[in-house]
């Protein structure tokens, strides 16, 4: 039994879902939305056994008897208070989220050993902490750019003032500008931006690399896809984040190396994962691990350039099945 643990907007799950379905395994699916629980979902944990049930088809999944576990893009439980027909302040609400938060982390560490993690829940959260996961991939002697994380802006000047450096966010965020949703993008930093700064954010200050060309690898299991993402001539904007340049001056290519699938393989057993999304910079012989996304998006490169990874995907999971 294949277990996603996702949110309801998540075209990922929705399209693998469709697959396994056409391969007659729809009844070994059983996907649990965490921002659905529990108007559409109960849990239930003992001494002996912890089990999900679907309230509206009464689907029961005891935990034990999952072969593979899919972590997707849980969401908190936004129905944790539907129902809850008494005034709450602020303090009670949070008490209610964070334990439906604690009971929900409780079920999952309930998975048996011998389940196939896309990945596990730990490795996740350990791991999408960019500085534990760039410090893991240089204990390992994979190449990652020189970088410091800091708030002081001193620091980070003096930093950036002895080679070209980029400035990156710790995580993926949004501020809001004139209604509208503005992200924080890597980019370069310009001579001389950060002095006199004392209180900066705190930020990825990292040194960068004049790549002869940039990759997205996709890692499933032993199989790596390797993504070269081109920008046309014509394009004028920054590119300092190629996330920025609008689609339709972006080209995709699929290639083979060696030295990318050696070192994606490798980066991957590092932070015990099975599956990751990456960014890697080479030059010349080198290979830079940008950025590893144990939960990223790969769909899209299946459908910009008709490359069929989600069979792969699934027959990684098949091999799962008991």
């Amino acid at each position: 039994m294949l277990l996603i643990w996702t949110c309801e907007f998540d075209t990922h799950a929705d399209f693998i879902v469709e697959q396994l379905e056409k391969r007659g395994h729809l009844d070994r699916v059983f996907r649990f939305n965490t921002d659905d629980w529990p108007s559409k979902f109960d849990l239930t944990s003992t001494h002996s056994e912890s089990f999900i049930l679907d309230k509206k088809t009464e689907k029961r999944l005891d935990i034990k008897d999952v072969d593979a576990f899919w972590y997707r893009r849980p969401q908190r439980a936004r129905q944790a208070l539907a129902g809850v027909d008494l005034p709450l302040n602020e303090i009670e609400k949070d008490h209610i989220y964070f334990s439906s938060d604690e009971f929900v982390d409780g079920i999952m560490s309930e998975l048996p050993e011998h389940v196939l993690s896309i990945n596990h829940p730990d490795a996740v959260r350990k791991w999408s902490n960019k500085i534990r996961q760039m410090k893991q991939l240089a204990r390992c002697g994979i190449k990652v750019p020189e970088s410091i994380v800091t708030n002081n802006g001193r620091v980070a000047s003096d930093f950036s003032s002895q080679k070209a450096s980029c400035i990156k966010p710790l995580n993926f965020s949004a501020f809001i500008r004139n209604n509208m949703s503005c992200p924080l993008w890597t980019r370069k930093i310009l001579e001389g931006e950060l002095e006199g700064i004392e209180n900066l954010c705190p930020s990825i200050i990292q040194e960068w690399i004049e790549a002869d060309f940039e990759a997205r690898v996709v890692v499933i299991g032993n199989n790596v896809f390797i993504f070269v993402i081109s920008i046309d001539a014509g394009y004028d904007g920054s590119t300092d984040d190629i996330r920025t340049v609008p689609e339709e001056f972006r080209s995709y290519r699929i290639i083979s190396s060696t030295s990318i699938e050696t070192t994606a393989i490798f980066a991957c057993r590092c932070l015990s994962l099975n599956f990751a999304s990456m960014d890697v910079l080479v030059k010349g012989s080198d290979v830079y691990v940008i950025d590893i996304n144990p939960i990223g998006q790969w769909l899209w490169l299946q459908h910009a350039i008709d490359v069929d990874m989600s069979s792969v995907f699934c027959d990684f999971i098949e091999k799962s099945f008991r």
